[in-house]
């Protein structure tokens, strides 16, 4: 009897054993399966975001001719209409709408302190981190520039509004130089948004180069290249 009781419970034993080592071995493949996606995921955010900061960059380089014409009084090489996208994107401020399918699900399932190794942990951590604080940033800011540009469209006297007869909603605005260089009010949003404009370009960088971070962590743990392999942003 009391061998047979021992190979009962050595048969539950290793039945539990066996049970545990395939519960790890199921888990150490999901890992790994989230690992691979999780990849995939942190390279679409590569280029999600310097597609971005690339748009940024160009319309802070187009305003800075603008500005440049505008305080040298060459009006003449400035057109009426595209000065009004050079101005007012200075007001573009958007928040960052990455892909996170991936990232929601390793945090719904609990793996937030077990997928990968430290290192890519704390990669992971600080890039949603700075998504955070961009989007923060965002929010404090955009009031402040819009309110720029409400008040200098409510002036008439350098700016014409043509309205769509088929949609009234639909408006066309084009700014006169020559006189929109005489508004020390407009003057002063050019400054304004364009100082905020630059600032905020380089958050956008700061979230690139976060983004970049951890796709060169996740392309290590998967034996990947992170594709496309950009410059890490200036």
């Amino acid at each position: 009897m009391a061998i047979e009781f021992l190979i009962v419970i050595l048969g539950v034993v290793i039945g539990l054993q066996i049970s545990i080592w395939a519960q790890a071995r199921a888990d150490a493949e999901r890992e790994t399966l989230m690992l691979t996606r999780l990849h995939g995921e942190a390279e679409t955010n590569v280029r999600y975001f310097t597609q971005q900061v690339e748009a940024r960059r160009d319309n802070d380089a187009r305003r800075d001719v603008l500005i440049q014409s505008l305080l040298a009084g060459d009006f003449e090489t400035v057109d009426p209409r595209a000065m009004v996208g050079g101005v007012f994107s200075a007001s573009n401020v958007v928040d960052p709408t990455p892909s996170r399918v991936v990232y929601d699900e390793i945090v719904s399932a609990g793996l937030t302190s077990r997928i990968g190794d430290e290192t890519m942990r704390i990669a992971l951590a600080e890039y949603w981190s700075e998504i955070d604080r961009l989007r923060a940033d965002n929010a404090w800011r955009r009031e402040e520039i819009y309110a720029f540009p409400r008040s200098i469209a409510a002036q008439d006297e350098f700016i014409e509004i043509e309205y769509d007869a088929e949609h009234p909603l639909r408006r066309r605005y084009t700014i006169d130089p020559e006189r929109a260089a005489q508004s020390e009010d407009f003057m002063d949003f050019v400054f304004f948004g364009n100082t905020r404009s630059r600032t905020l370009t380089i958050r956008w960088a700061e979230a690139l180069n976060r983004a970049i971070a951890l796709c060169e962590e996740t392309a290590r743990l998967t034996e990947q290249a992170c594709e496309p392999a950009p410059e890490g942003a200036e």
